[in-house]
């Protein structure tokens, strides 16, 4: 008969353990690790920095990407809205 060890942290967050942010306008990119609420920024094949969230929203760290070096792809958004909003642009008038 064979044993499978469980550990002892039953997992039970849905997220996927690693979510792409997007990539801003110098072309790094970013992924949030979910498990242990960090950011991976990602500048060419080499991991570049990683940051730990310490306990503020991933939408603070999203703002202040933003804000520094501006997004040219960005993948998470704070709410649906804002998603349908920059894949169908308003036309100018």
């Amino acid at each position: 008969m064979t044993r499978y060890t469980r550990t002892k942290e039953k997992r039970t967050d849905p997220r996927p353990a690693y979510i792409p942010l997007g990539v801003d306008t110098e072309d790094a990119s970013y992924v949030y690790h979910t498990r242990t609420e960090s950011v991976y920024t990602i500048e060419g094949t080499t991991v570049a920095y990683h940051q730990s969230l310490e306990g503020h929203s991933i939408n603070v760290y999203m703002d202040y990407v933003a804000d520094r070096r501006g997004w040219a792809d960005r993948r998470l958004h704070r709410t649906l809205g804002d998603g349908l909003e920059q894949a169908n642009p308003p036309e100018a008038v």
